[in-house]
């Protein structure tokens, strides 16, 4: 279960990144001020997971297809010099945010990049203290822009 970055941005990248929702690109171009301090590379629409099990004889380029059209997409993964950040905008997030981005997380370290740490971080427009609350108890950091 391959973990793709694909095309990596340059951190000033203004653009509409790839199947980002117009309200996700909203919450993005508020929060990246903040989460892009120190950052040195950044994604977006990054693979993670999916399947590899095909049919025999399927061609190779079938089952790169299949491959990409069955894995999980975190919006944006940013890397630090230290750790690695996965970040899920989600306009009016509700709990179920939270687990993807703990699926995010969970596939990410089964094929790591490097060994640097991953952190997940939720951004979102509504408070929710439940939300706030369930994902510090997971490690994951709350943005509301």
């Amino acid at each position: 279960m391959p973990t793709f970055l694909k095309e990596k941005h340059p951190l000033d990248f203004i653009g509409r990144p790839p199947q980002m929702a117009a309200k996700d690109l909203d919450l993005w171009y508020r929060a990246r001020p903040i989460l892009l301090i120190d950052a040195i590379n950044l994604y977006f629409n990054v693979g993670l997971g999916g399947q590899t099990d095909v049919p025999p004889g399927t061609s190779p380029e079938i089952a790169a297809m299949w491959l990409l059209n069955t894995q999980k997409r975190a919006d944006v993964v940013i890397e630090q010099k230290d750790f690695w950040i996965i970040v899920e905008l989600r306009f009016d997030a509700t709990a179920n945010a939270l687990g993807r981005i703990l699926t995010y997380i969970s596939l990410w370290n089964l094929n790591l990049i490097d060994l640097k740490p991953v952190r997940g971080i939720l951004v979102t427009n509504r408070k929710d203290s439940d939300i706030e609350f369930v994902a510090a108890t997971m490690g994951i950091e709350v943005l509301i822009i």
